[in-house]
């Protein structure tokens, strides 16, 4: 018994003295990892400092932290999430390659900076989805004879994740006539009174009773197409102000006015002169088939400097061509414009509601501080609703709208009299 005591005390005694080694060989170790961390750190920095090497604050990315979507050399980009995003337009000197909720110098991002620094990052993986569908190229005649189903997928796809979209108007159990607008809080910032036109009505103004109701505004309603009755009984809702004149491409005036004798007809820069505009907020168009020449035109009256709007809406039809879909894409696209939403329309097969927003609208001035303000010197749309500045410019907005349209229905008159010539301007003297 005594002996086995006594081994026991003795193996305790062995086992307390190997305590001391086991604590100094974890320190060691302990000691080891952290010396080799910091070496591999000074190391990165070093790399990261040297010509060819690229700082993830200035924009750029060395080949070792290189995953998908990008390549070796490749100037101007910031690894977000896995992904390379493009350069400087979209993202300032941010690190993002840290926790998405920290900017530059340690600074917490608020949630505006947040959402918009995750929704580029989203939509940089959406491009490089859509790149690899079609093989980094843009289609170009002859066009591929794609199926619709592809069709949806390549071109139809949001590519901007909207965080703050809306829908405003529609009819009917399916909906239809209803615009998806993205982030409604923003355009109306500042009690802000958003200027939107809507181009094409048919005497269905449920998109109107929205804008009123949720941007307090009313929509500047052009259509050439109303008859008397339809005209009064839109303009008694007092929800819109009513313009009779149609919206087209320069080049296509002429035929719209053959056409349709005496009805009026003007270009968007035609009409948002006459208006004294010089940027919309919101801009609907749904036209029956002018989209596809009037993007185009957009991008030539306009240039990719000077968005006419902070959002586009419009309907597309035949989808079922890939040249009809990108005449609509492709020059919106190019003014910076982004898809955040696609509906189809429940009453027309091949055809699709579509909403842009534009690249500058999406900016926080908290990190973009020369972007411009959303709606610019917008018509007085800047003025506080309730405030008597600007019920002055609502007023004036009315004037304004009613000597449009009454110019307009004069000039048709004297079309239908016989008098008005060729019927070549908007009936207000643009020519």
């Amino acid at each position: 018994m005594n002996r086995v005591k006594a081994g026991r005390k003795k193996a305790e005694g062995g086992a307390r003295s190997l305590i001391p080694c086991i604590v100094f060989l974890i320190s060691a170790a302990c000691v080891i990892l952290v010396i080799s961390y910091t070496g591999a750190t000074i190391a990165s920095k070093k790399s990261s400092a040297q010509p060819g090497g690229k700082n993830p604050r200035g924009g750029g990315e060395s080949a070792d932290v290189m995953e998908e979507g990008g390549s070796e050399g490749e100037e101007g980009g910031e690894m977000v999430f896995g992904k390379v995003v493009g350069a400087a337009p979209f993202l300032p000197d941010f690190d993002l390659s840290r926790p998405v909720e920290h900017g530059p110098k340690g600074r917490r991002l608020s949630k505006e900076e947040q959402e918009y620094v995750s929704a580029e990052a989203e939509y940089q993986m959406r491009l490089a989805r859509r790149n690899e569908l079609t093989g980094g190229k843009r289609p170009e005649p002859p066009f591929p004879r794609w199926k619709p189903g592809k069709i949806k997928e390549v071109f139809l796809t949001p590519t901007y994740p909207c965080k703050r979209a809306e829908r405003l108007g529609g009819t009917g159990t399916d909906g239809e006539g209803g615009k998806w607008v993205c982030n409604i809080r923003k355009l109306r910032a500042g009690g802000r009174r958003p200027i939107v036109y809507s181009i094409g009505s048919a005497g269905e103004t449920s998109f109107e009773q929205a804008v009123r109701a949720r941007l307090g505004t009313k929509a500047f309603t052009f259509d050439p197409f109303l008859d008397d009755q339809q005209a009064a009984a839109i303009r008694a809702k007092h929800i819109l102000r009513y313009i009779p004149i149609g919206l087209g491409a320069g080049k296509q005036l002429s035929a719209l006015r053959r056409g349709a004798p005496g009805k009026r007809f003007a270009t968007l820069a035609q009409l948002m002169g006459k208006l004294n505009h010089s940027h919309v907020d919101v801009l609907k168009i749904d036209c029956e088939r002018c989209e596809e020449r009037l993007m185009e035109d957009l991008l030539n009256a306009f240039g990719k400097e000077n968005p006419p709007a902070d959002q586009i809406l419009v309907e597309i039809h035949q989808i079922r061509h890939v040249a009809r879909t990108t005449q609509v894409l492709f020059p919106l696209e190019d003014m910076g414009y982004r898809l955040f939403n696609a509906e189809a329309n429940p009453r027309c097969s091949s055809c699709y509601e579509l909403s842009f927003v534009h690249e500058s609208f999406l900016k926080p001035k908290s990190m973009f501080p020369d972007a411009a303000a959303a709606g610019g010197d917008a018509g007085g749309a800047g003025d506080a609703a309730g405030d008597p500045a600007a019920d002055t410019a609502e007023a004036a907005a009315d004037a304004a709208a009613d000597a449009v349209a009454a110019a307009a229905a004069d000039s048709a008159a004297e079309d239908a009299a016989g008098d008005g010539g060729s019927g070549e301007g908007t009936g207000d003297g643009s020519q």
